[in-house]
């Protein structure tokens, strides 16, 4: 098991675009390992996605860990080289207006905020059998999921959560024992993404 320390914003390399996966090696391989074992030994907070970028390392690869859709069980899946290639024209902030999902991030601990985002989309990617890249897959995504495999696929862009946040003109609150506390506008604009 190969747990990678969690890269914190501002760190540089959170900005970055990523690089796909042509070279499939054994390199690029622990990579993508220590990825799922990053996720799974995540407990406080408990992670729902983890994109590479986030432990250092600049290629198009993102863990989930999510419930199933058959089962309460959490499973985590590894997606290579993902792409967007279709999204709902409906934007939400979750199925419950008055309680809006709140997104986090594990490279900006302790804050959250409701973000509005397309209600599905559809990824095409590739899974790590063994030593190998799995043919492309696609698979469409709703709710929850659909919002970890936006978020997630944004950080291969070098883009955070905050970034929508202050574009959007929403709040963001810190998790201070349990409790949701409102951060002032001001503070917010630290997160800020770089002006080209």
């Amino acid at each position: 098991m190969s747990v990678k320390k969690i890269l914190i914003a501002p760190h540089p390399k959170l900005r970055q675009t990523a690089e796909p996966i042509v070279d499939l090696n054994p390199q690029t391989i622990a990579y993508i390992r220590s990825l799922a074992d990053t996720i799974t030994a995540q407990k406080d907070p408990a992670a729902a996605g983890l994109a590479l970028p986030q432990i250092d390392a600049l290629y198009r690869a993102f863990a989930t860990n999510l419930e199933t859709r058959h089962s309460d069980e959490f499973q985590v899946r590894v997606f290579v080289n993902p792409i967007l290639i279709d999204r709902s024209d409906n934007l939400s902030i979750g199925p419950d207006r008055r309680r809006p999902d709140l997104e986090g991030c594990l490279s900006i601990p302790y804050l959250y905020g409701p973000i509005l985002r397309p209600e599905w989309v559809t990824f095409e990617f590739q899974e790590l059998i063994g030593d190998q890249l799995s043919d492309p897959k696609r698979e469409t995504f709703y709710d929850f999921p659909g919002r970890v495999m936006q978020h997630e696929n944004d950080h291969l862009e070098g883009i955070l959560f905050t970034d929508y946040t202050l574009q959007q003109g929403q709040p963001l609150f810190r998790s201070e024992k349990h409790e949701l506390i409102p951060v002032d506008p001001i503070i917010a604009q630290a997160f800020r993404a770089p002006q080209a």
